[in-house]
């Protein structure tokens, strides 16, 4: 016996029933009477109830909606879970508890959704199978196939000829099972985050694979596929799939090339210790006798603490010629209040030495570093005075000379430039009635900072002239006092007094004590076999020492210098005293400028004028004399020291000259379009010490620039005003120094086509659905890029001497051709003309498709040759093929 249900038939709302019997009894009593009903099976373990609509009305008229209806599950526990359907056509087996739908079919259960053509559902044991396109959806995962069997009750399901989505990727397998714990075991299956699952751009395949939802996939045996060719394959592969950090292994990887052997590096661990921290230890291999070991770790607390530390060690295995070299990096920001006024930052590198970096890295960033630094600062920001406050330890590192300089720390603070006199609560007070300016003791400015530092220096002593290392330190305050006022409207006059202050906790004398002999000789006694103690008698010996050669025999060297060489290449040493000295200084002048404004009204074809800028300035500057700590010498500790201060006048001259032309063309209108456009910068200097008299005069300079949209161009030059090196004579200004720079103000571009169309078509596009095979569609392009530069200077001694020259010419060029709509190649290469070398060289290929690209450098010649391959999953960044030397 069986129902069936068509679309004239609409269920309403639930009446409990516990046997066929009710059923049918209900069934007969909507028909006489046309009551309101609902539609309700019910077994020994199961009852329907719960329509998915409510208020629908049991009766026989037509009707165009699907056949709508549900089912729930008591539990022990009373609770239930539905099982919504609907479909086309509802078939009920009462006998055999079998429910049929036909066409358009959908189930619902929790957060499972199943829809095919047909689906069939056996109440007793709670399966359904579904034929027809079947789709099960689950969360945010979904699962289309041929045919599925799926149980309700168990959580297991098989599906034939299927393809999964999860998240971002698609498992495409010709069996899929799916277990209660929402695991998937695939048979002949294939894995890929491409967006196109049936003609997916790469995917790995394998036998057997199975996948943990949001964790992992695990495949025996991986094949890694690119447009459907094998590229790599592994016995066993693990992939991630969790989005989140997650703790695992490192993926090793090897390589090597004929000069410098093989290496395994990557070798390793990841901790994902919380949301907030992780750490990472890795390391690497290179014909096992050199090590490298590294770790690092990040950190983040959202709006308090951010930063990342990174440490790398490495040493050979030859313990004989062992060396042992890190580096460190890191980078810290915590703020320290609410506010951000109160912050905790500093990033830097520190490094053993340079040899790190040229043994144990290819980037050319690392190759070409002369210098590292690592600071870290406390500062505090002082909202009610307008200033701050900061303390920073600092460190230098030259690679060059390995000196090191550190900063133990540095305190600072900063009143910037504020008015001296100012009423916030009633400014109308203040302002000038006539003029409608503030008052002038409103324009009376000062401002003040100091800064004091602890600095520690070490020098390699074999480069150390004097102390190899020391720990001194100083203070130093500047303040000064500034009012801006206009003379006669149109002259304005700056007035200022600057006052400067130092101390330091220790000096030197300006007298050698002794000298330090620098070319010192080493005498092998075996390589020279007849020294007798008559030679050695010509030689100052200054040390001696023992060493067992290669051939095992004692060898001494005696440490000699010539006695010729204390006159010729000495250094001279001077004694220091641990006891403080200070000095203070002033300074006080003005200045004086103005700005005249001409228009000259030349008219030459569309030009109709030319306007000339005029800016003369005058300086004063008094200095009085200080001669305070004449006997010392200071430690650099970081602050200015003045030493001796001769009285000077210093007055200076300068005038700028500005040159602004117009243009008048003919538009769309009776009105000429007007265009201003710059044409020339020139200005012209000289100062003069007044306390020298006729010897206190500097050379006269003379600057000129122009630019066009092309080329720019700087001259500068030099002048002596006196005849000859005594600065007693004036003569007729001699030139002793000029310069000239171009530079192309744009790159000078060559473009044309390679063809229209896909000439070259990557063979990955099959679809004509692929959106990618569009991109970029038209014309194939090619692009060539020339930017040079050029300067060129001479000078000489005297107004005899001939002229030197220096010149300095540099082309960089650079091309690219997009050959296809996803390939382009680029090339790039800079030249030294000078040097005639060829500095920097680059070839590049990329090819970018949506789910993966491919980048390849070639560096054929340099400071750093060699080549870089690499193909990178977009979504899944942990998996990356990588080759280099």
């Amino acid at each position: 016996m069986h129902i069936t249900l068509s679309k004239n038939f609409l269920p309403h709302s639930p009446i409990s029933l516990k046997s066929t019997l009710g059923l049918l009894l209900i069934l007969s009593a909507s028909l006489l009477y046309g009551a309101q009903t609902s539609l309700a099976l019910d077994s020994s373990s199961k009852s329907f109830a719960k329509p998915l609509k409510k208020g629908a009305i049991l009766k026989t008229a037509q009707s165009d909606s699907p056949i709508l209806g549900d089912t729930t599950q008591a539990s022990k526990n009373k609770e239930s879970d539905s099982v919504q359907y609907q479909a086309d056509e509802i078939d009920y087996l009462v006998n055999e508890k079998i429910l049929y739908l036909k066409g358009n079919a959908h189930v619902q259960y929790q957060n499972m959704t199943l829809i095919a053509d047909t689906i069939t559902y056996t109440i007793d044991n709670d399966q359904f199978t579904a034929v027809g396109s079947p789709q099960l959806i689950e969360g945010s995962d979904t699962t289309v196939g041929e045919f599925m069997v799926y149980n309700i009750n168990t959580k297991r399901g098989v599906l034939k000829y299927s393809t999964t989505r999860m998240d971002d990727a698609y498992l495409n397998a010709a069996a899929i099972i799916k277990s209660p714990d929402n695991n998937f075991y695939c048979v002949d299956g294939d894995y890929t985050t491409c967006a196109y699952p049936n003609d997916p751009h790469y995917y790995f395949y394998a036998k057997d694979i199975k996948v943990l939802p949001s964790d992992k996939a695990i495949a025996r045996p991986a094949v890694f596929n690119i447009g459907g060719v094998p590229i790599a394959t592994v016995p066993f592969f693990i992939l991630p799939l969790d989005r989140k950090r997650t703790s695992g292994w490192l993926t090793p990887s090897f390589g090597g090339q004929p000069q410098a052997g093989g290496y395994l590096e990557n070798i390793g661990y990841y901790w994902a210790i919380n949301d907030y921290l992780d750490f990472r230890v890795s390391s690497r291999i290179a014909e096992f006798k050199d090590y490298m070991m590294s770790a690092s770790s990040n950190y983040a607390l959202r709006y308090w603490l951010s930063g990342s530390i990174s440490a790398r060690y490495s040493f050979a295995g030859d313990f004989s010629r062992q060396t042992q070299l890190y580096a460190l990096d890191y980078n810290h920001t915590q703020t320290l209040l609410p506010d951000r006024s109160f912050m905790l930052s500093g990033r830097g590198t520190l490094v053993s030495s340079q040899q790190f970096y040229l043994k144990n890295s290819d980037r050319s960033e690392d190759l070409l570093n002369q210098q590292v630094s690592a600071n870290m600062s406390l500062s505090k920001r002082l909202d009610k005075i307008n200033s701050s406050i900061s303390a920073t330890a600092n460190r230098t590192h030259n690679l060059t000379t390995n000196d090191i300089t550190d900063d133990l720390p540095s305190i600072s603070f900063s009143l910037p430039s504020r008015p001296l006199y100012s009423r916030q609560s009633n400014r109308d007070q203040s302002v000038d009635p006539d003029t409608g300016e503030p008052a002038w003791y409103e324009k009376v400015y000062y401002n003040y900072n100091v800064n004091g530092i602890v600095r520690h220096i070490k020098r390699p002593k074999a480069l150390a002239i004097n102390e190899v290392e020391w720990t001194h330190a100083g203070m130093q305050q500047n303040a000064s006092l500034s009012y801006n006022a206009k003379l006669f409207k149109y002259i304005s006059i700056s007035p200022n007094i600057n006052i400067r202050m130092y101390g330091v906790d220790a000096y030197k004398d300006t007298l050698a004590s002794n000298f330090l002999i620098a070319n010192d000789t080493l005498i092998d006694t075996l390589a020279q076999s007849a020294i007798s103690d008559t030679g050695l008698k010509q030689y100052s010996i200054r040390d001696t020492f023992t060493q067992i050669n290669r051939n095992g025999f004692i060898d001494t060297f005696f440490v000699v210098a010539n006695n010729d060489s204390i006159k010729k290449d000495s250094t001279k040493i001077y004694a220091s005293h641990n006891s403080g000295a200070a000095d203070a200084t002033w300074n006080g002048g003005f200045s004086m400028a103005t700005t005249l404004y001409g228009i000259w009204p030349v008219h030459i074809l569309n030009f109709v004028g030319l306007r000339h800028t005029l800016s003369p300035s005058i300086n004063y500057t008094f200095t009085p004399m200080s001669t305070a700590n004449l006997d010392k010498r200071f430690f650099d500790v970081g602050i200015s020291t003045f030493g001796q201060l001769k009285q000077s006048q210093v007055v200076s001259f300068s005038l700028n000259n500005s040159f602004d032309g117009k243009m008048l063309t003919k538009g769309d209108s009776i009105k000429p379009v007007e265009s201003k456009f710059h044409i020339l910068d020139a200005s012209a200097g000289i100062s003069c010490d007044v306390e020298k008299g006729r010897k206190g005069f500097s050379d006269l300079s003379l600057s000129g620039s122009t630019a066009n949209q092309f080329l720019a161009i700087s001259v500068s030059s030099a002048f002596w005003v006196y005849a000859d090196k005594t600065n007693e004579v004036f003569d007729i200004p001699g030139l002793n120094y000029y310069s000239v720079n171009l530079n192309p103000q744009i790159n000078m571009n060559a473009t044309g086509n390679l063809w229209d169309g896909d000439l070259l078509t990557y063979s990955g596009f099959k679809g004509e659905s692929d959106p990618l095979r569009y991109a970029k569609a038209g014309k194939q392009t090619w692009q060539l890029s020339l930017r040079p530069s050029y300067s060129f200077s001479q000078s000489r001694t005297s107004r005899t001497a001939p002229f030197i020259t220096t010149q300095n010419y540099q082309l960089s060029t650079s091309a690219n051709i997009s050959f296809a709509r996803n390939w382009t190649a680029s090339w790039n290469s800079y030249y030294n003309f000078t040097t005639n070398q060829l500095v920097g060289h680059s070839i590049d290929f990329y090819c970018d498709l949506e789910c993966w690209d491919l980048r390849f450098n070639w560096r054929p010649s340099g400071f750093n040759p060699g080549y870089n391959f690499l193909v990178n999953i977009k979504k899944i960044p942990e998996i990356k093929w990588e080759r280099k030397p």
